[in-house]
């Protein structure tokens, strides 16, 4: 009797502890549009530091956010997106246009009909009125031209002092930046666990650049500078917040980590190649890559793939750079539109088969780490295609596949695709 209730107490305990366990499970799931929110938030405040901190000309739209499941998240900032480097420009003075006056005199005796001389005299008058308002407003356009002119060779000279001058360096303290941020705004990314890291790569300015060629070798004129990152667990930013850790406890469990110019990897440089031929718009029967992909090494998860992708109908263009005096253009597209909710399922698919069938030909990554290609989707408005994609594995998959120890269709079950509405 005794052991019977023993037995039925402990179906009571499990049948009141379960609840609270599945709670507990169900409580750790991500809220995504939230999570993209709160990043879309800490991308500004991170955006807004550097603007305050520095002379640079940074918006929140110029940081890459990524969330990792397990790992935490990843900001990226490249110093900077775009420079002009065109030699200089030069200021040319021309004379303003002279503003004709409208009052019409005849300096010779007129015999003809006086009704027909007022009439000539009239229609003079107005086509004169009419070159006045459009020499003034030439005057206008010419004087806002030349403001705009003074502003362009103010920006380019900073820009040449600050990121090309050979004895000029940026005047940004990213470490102190990083720290503020870390310290004082990323708990704001509220669904992180304990363990999750909030890292913050700055990229050296020359990792992911565009320069209007001016005829003189970049590298002649400018001295290459390293990245910095600065990374940091959940869990110690909420024991500064809760006051368990003061600040300088808490910055000294921030990772600092300086580095040269980051050197490009064989294999990683070659997969990124792969993927933008392999999705180029004239190979392609779904969406189509927006240039290489770019990537990023994080250690302890893997290789991250940055990627833009777009259909017929996306805002995304190709641009191509030329040298002084050439326009710039973008390639038409000459295939037709087609519905974007057709193509998507077919280019979901299609990923998972580009990385298993090519995702193996990396070979700097361990076993246990991670192939993540984080793709942003340009596609039509309100429709059933998600913004961003999300498709990942571990190397042991690919790996094992390459060997022929798995088959073709267990090796791709083991490839996880997430969503983002």
């Amino acid at each position: 009797m005794e052991r019977q209730n023993y037995i039925n107490m402990k179906k009571i305990m499990i049948l009141l502890v379960l609840p609270v366990f599945l709670g507990f499970k169900t409580g750790q799931e991500i809220d995504e549009k939230k999570m993209n929110r709160d990043l879309e938030i800490a991308k500004n405040i991170l955006a807004t530091l550097i603007k305050t901190g520095s002379n640079s000309f940074f918006s929140g739209e110029s940081i890459d956010a990524t969330y990792i499941k397990d790992f935490g998240v990843v900001f990226t900032i490249p110093e900077h997106l775009v420079y002009f480097h065109t030699g200089g420009r030069s200021l040319i003075t021309i004379p303003e246009p002279p503003v004709p006056d409208v009052d019409v005199h005849f300096d010779y005796n007129y015999e003809g009909d006086p009704a027909k001389f007022q009439e000539d005299r009239e229609r003079i008058q107005q086509e004169m009125k009419k070159a006045q308002k459009e020499a003034i407003k030439a005057q206008k356009e010419m004087e806002k031209a030349k403001q705009e002119a003074i502003i362009a060779m103010a920006e380019e000279k900073e820009l040449n002092e600050v990121y090309i001058g050979n004895k000029q360096n940026s005047d940004i303290d990213w470490q102190e930046i990083m720290i503020t941020f870390l310290a004082d705004y990323s708990d704001l990314i509220s669904q992180l666990k304990p363990d999750e890291k909030i890292v913050i790569n700055q990229k050296s300015p020359f990792d992911e650049l565009v320069v209007v060629w001016s005829g003189v070798n970049p590298d002649d004129e400018t001295q290459q500078k390293g990245s910095m990152s600065a990374e940091v667990l959940r869990k110690d930013v909420t024991a500064y917040k809760s006051g368990k850790i003061n600040r300088e406890q808490f910055v000294d469990r921030v990772k600092i980590k300086k580095a040269e110019p980051s050197k490009k990897i064989a294999d990683l440089e070659m997969f990124a190649n792969i993927f933008d031929r392999y999705y180029s718009d004239d190979l392609t029967e779904t969406f189509y890559s927006q240039g290489k992909p770019r990537y990023e090494v994080l250690d302890g998860y893997g290789v991250v793939f940055h990627i833009k992708a777009s259909s017929g109908r996306g805002s995304y263009a190709r641009v191509r750079f030329y040298r002084p005096g050439d326009t710039w253009t973008v390639e038409p597209k000459e295939k037709p539109e087609s519905n974007d909710e057709e193509l998507y399922p077919k280019f979901k698919e299609d990923v998972k088969s580009f990385m298993l069938d090519y995702g193996r030909t990396i070979r700097s990554l361990n076993d246990n780490e991670t192939v993540l290609l984080d793709i942003k989707i340009d596609a039509c408005r309100d429709c059933n295609v998600p913004e961003s994609m999300e498709v990942s594995t571990k190397m042991s998959v690919l790996k094992q596949y390459d060997q022929q120890k798995i088959s073709r269709e267990k090796a791709m079950d083991q490839i996880e695709i997430k969503e983002s509405f």
